[in-house]
């Protein structure tokens, strides 16, 4: 998935004139259920990882920072599909 950052009316923009509004929530959906589906990844992985050595790379934390960004994203996209709703 690329990376572009749009302001909110880019988006609502391009939402109106490229997405059904049905098409546009739906791919909100989509966009959520993959977020919790890395966060699930994500949590599995450092639930099966050992603890982070004395001298070693600090992997099992560095996957729990990752984990906690991922953690919030669902709720990120549910504030958006939201935002989008209310302006379609």
């Amino acid at each position: 998935m690329d990376s572009v950052d749009y302001t909110h009316e880019e988006i609502r923009d391009k939402a109106k004139n490229s997405l059904s509004s049905n098409e546009l929530l739906k791919k909100f959906s989509d966009a959520q259920c993959d977020a919790w589906a890395v966060y699930n990844l994500l949590y599995v992985l450092y639930e099966a990882m050992p603890e982070d050595g004395f001298n070693a790379l600090p992997i099992k934390c560095t996957v729990s920072h990752i984990m906690d960004l991922a953690k919030k994203m669902p709720d990120t996209i549910e504030l958006l599909e939201r935002e989008a709703r209310c302006h379609g």
